[in-house]
């Protein structure tokens, strides 16, 4: 990596519902990957862990308290100007109910449409773990 890169920790949220659907966002205000979708979630901040960064950012995106979750595999991705490390979390259980907080959309997706669908790319191989 050089000097000039960015390399961004990122915590994702998986969370399912009881009809095996999937929450996602969509990003209308981002300027690269305008309108994909992605998992709720965002960078960890120096001063936290992963898992502090997830339950803020949740609680910032869409409203609820995640209680009971999980780690999944980390990965790295490596976009055009910046490399990521995404920290997914299956989120087995929370508080409230998941509304839109920031300036972005929500919606649940079956597993069968997540192919179908314009997926940040950092998330794709979350996608896949999830259809294994």
């Amino acid at each position: 990596m050089n000097i000039n890169e960015k390399f961004l920790q990122v915590v994702i949220g998986i969370i399912g519902n009881s009809k095996g659907e999937f929450l996602l966002s969509t990003r209308h205000t981002k300027p690269i990957y305008n309108d994909y979708l992605e998992f709720p979630g965002g960078k960890v901040k120096s001063s936290e862990t992963n898992e502090d960064a997830l339950i803020r950012e949740l609680r910032e995106e869409i409203t609820i308290s995640a209680e009971e979750f999980y780690a999944m595999d980390s990965i790295v991705y490596q976009y055009d100007n910046l490399d990521v490390e995404l920290h997914p979390y299956r989120v087995i259980s929370y508080s409230g109910k998941p509304v839109a907080n920031e300036e972005e959309d929500i919606i649940w997706v079956s597993k069968k449409c997540l192919e179908e669908k314009k997926i940040l790319p950092g998330s794709v191989a979350v996608i896949y773990d999830l259809l294994s």
